[in-house]
């Protein structure tokens, strides 16, 4: 299934794997992994984008950049960097070449299947068929935008700040200089996700209560944040060296409206942590906890 889900395209990827009310579980977990993991492309290719976007050769503002990507997405492509002068270990976020207009027509073309299957059919147009594949698209297009993701790292990074949870957590900062819509540059953490159980049990006492803080945190920026972290799952948090929690990966932004907005999306948020989570705990053998479903 996997290579059948692969050939689909980014565009199918990522409208799948964003519409969790809409497509089984099973299918949504596939989808969402190959969207996660995709071929890399050429590091020439990655290297002229980053020429064109920087607007001046990559040495001479990244001492090196690694060759093999850290990761691969259908839509971007990561690889490791240190900035030449400071020293300093990054990760440079390329949007893949082309993606954007792909994205755009491909999304454009399944809004419009859904305005015309909801013209033949009453009964779709009840269900706001059309509003939620507007909104899956705005939310996609979102995504490839990397000023906002960065705008996304740099009001959590406030957040923690403002409410004294530095020493709690952390997310990458952003380097704004030597970022773009296509490029984003962040300082690098190094760490463990908390999917690592065994790992994680060797570094930490209590690995259920590293797991507390970063939901915590999460919780908090719910209530504190005009945007916050809607990918939140065990793979984007990280135990780092110090203890803290690292957050990675903010290209989706939450924006409920409202304070009974927001309290309503914590109570009905499908967050992929669920499960992975509950699983943690339960491997963790030293709570004792009741699950409903």
């Amino acid at each position: 299934m996997s290579k059948d889900v692969q050939r689909s395209g980014a565009a199918c990827l990522a409208f799948i794997a964003s519409a969790p009310t809409i497509f089984p579980p099973e299918y949504i977990q596939e989808f969402q992994y190959c969207f996660d993991r995709a071929p890399a492309v050429l590091f020439q290719e990655i290297q002229a984008i980053l020429r064109e976007e920087l607007g001046r050769p990559i040495d001479t503002v990244f001492e090196y950049v690694d060759l093999t990507p850290i990761a691969s997405a259908s839509v971007a492509q990561v690889h490791g960097a240190r900035i030449r002068g400071t020293q300093e270990y990054v990760v440079i976020k390329v949007l893949k070449l082309g993606i954007e207009d792909i994205l755009v027509a491909d999304l454009n073309f399944v809004y419009i299947v859904a305005r015309i299957l909801e013209f033949l059919s009453p009964e779709l147009s009840r269900a706001s068929l059309v509003a939620l594949v507007r909104d899956i698209r705005e939310s996609i297009l979102e995504e490839v935008d990397f000023i906002k993701e960065a705008a996304n790292v740099e009001a959590f990074r406030t957040y923690l700040e403002a409410m004294g949870l530095t020493r709690q957590a952390t997310a990458p900062k952003v380097y704004q200089q030597y970022s773009s819509k296509r490029v984003l540059t962040m300082g690098r953490l190094f760490g463990v996700p908390l999917t690592y159980l065994n790992f994680i049990n060797s570094l930490v006492p209590s690995p259920e209560a590293s797991l507390i803080t970063a939901l915590n945190v999460w919780f908090g920026s719910l209530l504190a944040c005009e945007g916050f972290h809607a990918d939140v799952h065990a793979g984007n948090l990280w135990l780092l060296p110090d203890g803290r929690i690292g957050f990675l990966d903010f290209e989706r932004r939450g924006l409920p409206v409202g304070w009974e907005s927001r309290h309503l999306f914590i109570l009905l948020q499908p967050i992929q942590i669920s499960n992975q989570l509950v699983s943690f705990l339960k491997k963790a053998n030293s709570l004792r906890i009741s699950i409903f479903v």
